[in-house]
């Protein structure tokens, strides 16, 4: 004969597993929490720290990099500008100004960010003769989910894909990062402020498992109280 479980038995095993699993779910998002938490109290250490200089060779961890404030001396490569599209500041539509900034000696040229530029001013746009040094913050690009694929062969860029902006201005190992210049009012390139783009809603999440554990107990609780008899009918 084979083995049955009573209802009331498998409900509670159904309920014991749900219970297990909004649990877990609510104390991972309190480690993402913990977790995210010290990268945003890192990156913002980062931006706040003096500016140093960025290495002069090959970087093992760029990642290391990211958000933190850099001192970069080099010429400006005016043949190689690159125009990420669209951007839009204070309502108006143009372009981030790109350009490679080649540094002495054997050091891996470095592609800098000079900031929004309006389309109407594009065109007279030029870029500092001469050894120059910036400092800005350091950047690694990330392709979102709903942004275009760029066209190297027309040009058309809308996000700052290094290797391929390396490709096509002909220069090989260089750094895997983007130096952004910080904000200027008043002129064109404006800079642009970095911040930390990063969210950072694991403690909303952990609530709403936590509180859907709770109400699934509850519910259960309440499922399982006895209705009370109902009275005879009189005869």
């Amino acid at each position: 004969m084979a083995f049955k479980l009573h209802k009331k038995v498998k409900i509670r095993i159904m309920l014991v597993m749900m219970l297990a699993i909004l649990i877990s779910l609510g104390i991972w998002q309190v480690q993402r929490l913990a977790w995210k938490e010290a990268l945003i109290a890192r990156m913002d250490a980062q931006t706040k720290a003096a500016p140093a200089a960025l290495p002069s060779a090959a970087l093992t961890d760029p990642a290391e990099w990211e958000y933190r404030r850099a001192r970069v001396e080099g010429k400006f490569d005016p043949k190689h500008v690159f125009w990420v599209r669209p951007r839009t500041e204070n309502g108006v539509v143009g372009a981030h100004m790109l350009v490679w900034m080649k540094r002495r000696g054997w050091q891996p040229p470095v592609l800098v960010n000079r900031g929004f530029v309006p389309d109407s001013k594009v065109a007279e746009m030029t870029v500092p003769e001469g050894m120059i040094v910036v400092e800005g913050v350091v950047q690694i690009p990330h392709k979102s989910y709903f942004t275009p694929d760029n066209n190297p062969a027309k040009n058309d860029w809308y996000w700052a894909d290094i290797p391929a902006m390396a490709e096509a201005a002909g220069y090989d190992g260089a750094m895997p990062m983007l130096v952004t210049l910080p904000r200027v009012e008043g002129s064109y390139p404006s800079g642009f402020a970095v911040t930390a783009q990063i969210r950072n809603n694991h403690l909303q999440y952990a609530l709403f498992w936590f509180s859907m554990a709770v109400i699934l107990l509850i519910v259960f609780t309440l499922s399982q109280r006895e209705k009370p008899a109902k009275p005879p009918k009189p005869e």
